[in-house]
């Protein structure tokens, strides 16, 4: 038995709720955070990984968990195609990119690297 196993028993099954819990928000947030293109991947990740801690034994598994992971699942996905086709754009479309020059020079006062 691991340290992590028996804090659990000590805990109960509040403590592996938490985790359910954990997954769910996690997976809200990959998923709200679509437009920034890049945070639903350690969202989406974060909560795949307490989704699994929850049915870490073979146990029911809570509806959290699930929408927990479908929600993961979406914003990773979603963000993954989002930032290729942003890449993707501003690589082929001239006038996209120069309008993200633009902005890099107005936000940050230099230039996108081509």
């Amino acid at each position: 038995m691991t340290d992590f196993d028996s804090f659990m028993q000590m805990r109960g099954q509040k403590g592996r709720k938490a985790f359910a819990m954990a997954s769910f928000i996690c997976g809200l947030i990959s998923l709200l955070t679509i437009c920034t293109g890049l945070l639903p991947i350690p969202f989406g990740a974060l909560s795949i990984l307490f989704a699994l801690l929850f049915s870490r034994e073979n146990e029911k598994t809570n509806p959290l968990t699930i929408c927990g992971i479908a929600l993961s699942v979406l914003g990773i996905v979603a963000g993954v195609i989002l930032t290729a086709y942003v890449f993707y754009m501003l690589k082929y479309n001239p006038e996209f990119y120069e309008y993200m020059n633009r902005m890099s020079m107005q936000l940050y006062g230099m230039p996108l690297p081509y």
